[in-house]
């Protein structure tokens, strides 16, 4: 019985201890995002000369691998999943995580389509909700370059680092607020690298992209007919 308790105690400690390094580094990232909030919010009327050189201004497929890491202040280990990223010339983004397990999600101005490697279907109707809304075009407009869209939802941060860019996005919306506090994009090219997302519960879903290349019509129109999306 004094064995089996104090094991209890010995795991309680480390569980602890993992919850507390979790929440230390939480702690850091919100300290980067409300930093970067300070800064003063671009102007509409600067906005597309403020971001040139950052965030493509045209509708460019493209190709990429992605690592996604989640740190949830109550578990002890962060969730990490990976795949594939796919933007279309449609301004429809396609997910598909290859790892822990096979899921596929388009994301659309209109909806959220989820396909699993059975091919069962689930759709979400975005237009119904409005935070969800804000932050498909916060997606959307990252890789389309669609500066109108973003400025629709967020006020726009920028800060330039000797050898890289951060753009957050701060939500307009109070009922956007109660699950977003924000966003930052950051990158060293003219494309986004990194896209961490701060959950209004203290949380972070981190995106980190890799190995992007350009997509054409015929790549795109094949990655739709074998993902069965349209069907």
């Amino acid at each position: 019985m004094i064995t089996k308790l104090k094991t209890l105690i010995l795991i309680a400690s480390l569980w602890g201890g993992a919850v507390r390094v979790n929440a230390d580094i939480l702690e850091q990232h919100y300290a980067l995002l409300n930093h970067l909030f300070a800064e003063p919010a671009l102007n509409k009327n600067n906005l597309k000369s403020e971001l040139e050189g950052i965030i493509q201004d045209n509708n460019v497929g493209f190709f990429a691998d992605y690592e996604e890491t989640k740190i949830i202040t109550l578990l002890t280990k962060p969730l990490i999943s990976s795949g594939q990223l796919w933007f279309l010339s449609s301004s429809q983004v396609i997910k598909v995580q290859l790892k822990p397990f096979v899921i596929y999600t388009k994301i659309s101005n209109n909806t959220i389509v989820q396909l699993d490697d059975l091919g069962k279907k689930e759709i979400i109707s975005v237009r119904r909700y409005g935070a969800l809304k804000a932050f498909t075009s916060a997606f959307i407009g990252l890789f389309s370059g669609d500066i109108d869209k973003l400025n629709k939802h967020y006020t726009i941060h920028k800060k330039k680092e000797p050898r890289m860019w951060r753009v957050g996005l701060k939500p307009k919306d109070k009922t956007i607020r109660e699950l977003l506090k924000g966003i930052i994009v950051s990158g060293s090219s003219r494309s986004p690298e990194t896209v961490q997302i701060f959950h209004s519960s203290g949380d972070l879903t981190s995106l980190k992209i890799t190995n992007r290349r350009s997509l054409n019509e015929s790549e795109e129109k094949k990655l739709i007919l074998d993902l069965r999306f349209e069907q």
